[in-house]
């Protein structure tokens, strides 16, 4: 089905928008829409459709109206019929109908594209197959709503309605940006609701120059948020590793480094002294469970959000007086060594620093209550959500973790920057990572409000396009609680 609401995005796009579905980028998206759909069940109209498109965009749009229009009409069919066959000589008899009105100069491309799809009442057979089909996909994921109420639209015709605007047909596309096609259906789906959120957003008023850049710097965190909330196959929010930013060559080196680092933090908690700060002990616990949990791909911002906690602990300055006798101290500088050996493995997670790096925090407004409290109340309310259904425990967990990590930051001296990475750290050649690459200005206060800011911003997206999460008042809630954190910690940027 993917490929096949590929192609009749594009081709739709391409014959209702003639002026903006223009120039290599929308050639090349047809075309590999078109590609894609060759081994669908629809191949044929599928694939011609999407070729049609292709060469309407290729050429004077005017010389090649007929041929979008048909595109666009003859694919939108396939999904209702491609799994059934019903009526398909109605189908054609439909798209021959169309021709005739271009012809005649009785509808435009962007009218007929508007209009209906089936001229007069829909084939019995095809509403049956369609019912079947849109059956099928909710039961394999919520995420699939988005293509659901996209076709529901394009069978009865939406000419006036405001969210069907060129920015939200656009969303379906890749004529502004790629979508994820090689990885898979819900990451497809699932950003493409992303689109429609924030589409949702910006066009419910005008907004000023600085609000835009606020939704954009957002969107960006969103984008290298790790943890990363996703939405599982039942509709349920859901947390884990950053499928981009998150993905670490694999070595021979990091396969041994979880169970190493786990047995150093086994042999430091057996040594923590009673009077050790309580949240060292907490963070080292969740550290090796999180390497216990997924080994050589852990959630690397949960990881580096404890290693810096931790390290914050140590750097104290009554720490060696108090309670950090030389021998602990020196587990923790191998405690440190082997972190700093893990995080060198994720190539990705330069880039992600440098967006950290860039971005100013008030780390000075980010303090007591105004820090700690956004992030317990999307804590309550992610425990209704899950006692309702709604979300994961792995989410909660993460939400949990992440509002520990902000109570023990929001009452730490502002700009403590994390430590410089360890020296002589072995990797393999190809992992090596130039220390010029990797940006060391990142402060630990700052780290969590910008992980933080990114993970609520996409889990408020996910949720509010998810009608099984909006539609109930305990999602409602979490829904509204994730944006006044939103708004909260949005505060402190800039």
């Amino acid at each position: 089905m993917l490929p096949i609401f590929r192609a009749s995005a594009i081709a739709r796009f391409a014959a209702v928008y003639p002026n903006r579905a223009t120039g290599a980028r929308a050639v090349d998206a047809a075309d590999a829409a078109a590609d894609a759909a060759s081994d669908t069940p629809a191949a044929t109209v599928v694939t011609l459709a999407a070729r049609a498109a292709a060469s309407a965009l290729a050429t004077a749009f005017a010389a090649r109206a007929a041929a979008a229009a048909f595109a666009a009409r003859a694919v939108v069919a396939a999904p209702a019929v491609a799994f059934a066959a019903p009526d398909a000589a109605a189908a054609f008899a439909a798209v021959g109908s169309d021709v005739l009105k271009l012809d005649d100069g009785g509808s435009t491309p962007k009218q007929l594209g508007c209009s209906q799809l089936w001229p007069g009442t829909l084939p019995e057979s095809v509403a049956s197959a369609w019912q079947k089909k849109s059956a099928q996909l909710r039961n394999r994921g919520s995420h699939w709503l988005v293509w659901i109420d996209w076709y529901d639209g394009v069978l009865g015709g939406s000419p006036s309605a405001p969210q069907r605007s060129e920015a939200w047909e656009m969303a379906f596309t890749d004529i502004e940006h790629p979508l994820p096609w090689d990885e898979g259906a819900e990451a497809v789906n699932t950003e493409i609701a992303t689109r429609l959120a924030r589409l949702k957003i910006s066009e419910s008023r005008p907004l000023p120059d600085e609000e835009l850049a606020a939704e954009q710097t957002r969107a960006e965190l969103a984008e290298v948020a790790s943890p990363q909330p996703s939405l599982t196959q039942n509709g349920r929010l859901d947390a884990g590793p950053n499928a981009t930013y998150d993905a670490p060559l694999l070595d021979d080196d990091l396969a041994t480094l979880p169970i190493r680092q786990r047995n150093l933090i086994m042999i430091i908690l057996d040594d923590l002294p009673r009077n050790a700060p309580r949240h060292l002990g907490m963070c080292l616990h969740s550290y090796g469970e999180e390497l216990k949990a997924r080994g050589v791909q852990p959630i690397l911002g949960l990881l580096k959000d404890m290693a810096d906690v931790i390290a914050a602990a140590v750097a104290a300055p009554l720490a060696e007086d108090e309670w950090l006798e030389p021998g602990v101290r020196q587990l923790f500088t191998s405690f440190r060594n082997n972190h700093d050996a893990i995080v060198q493995h994720f190539p990705l997670d330069p880039k992600r620093e440098k967006v950290f790096d860039r971005i100013p925090v008030n780390e000075a407004e980010a303090a007591g209550a105004k820090l700690a409290k956004p992030f317990e109340e999307v804590a309550a309310s992610s425990n209704e959500a899950r006692r309702a259904g709604l979300t994961t425990d792995d989410f909660v967990a993460v939400v949990e973790k992440m509002t520990e990590f902000a109570r023990v930051v929001s009452t730490q001296p502002t700009n403590l920057a994390p430590p410089a990475p360890a020296s002589g750290v072995n990797l393999s050649p190809e992992i090596q990572i130039d220390p010029a690459d990797r940006p060391r200005s990142v402060t630990v206060k700052k780290r969590i409000i910008l992980s933080a800011l990114g993970f609520f911003e996409r889990a408020y997206n996910l949720a509010g396009s998810s009608a099984s999460i909006a539609t109930t008042d305990q999602g409602a809630h979490l829904i509204k609680t994730l944006w006044d954190a939103i708004t909260s910690l949005s505060s402190f940027v800039g």
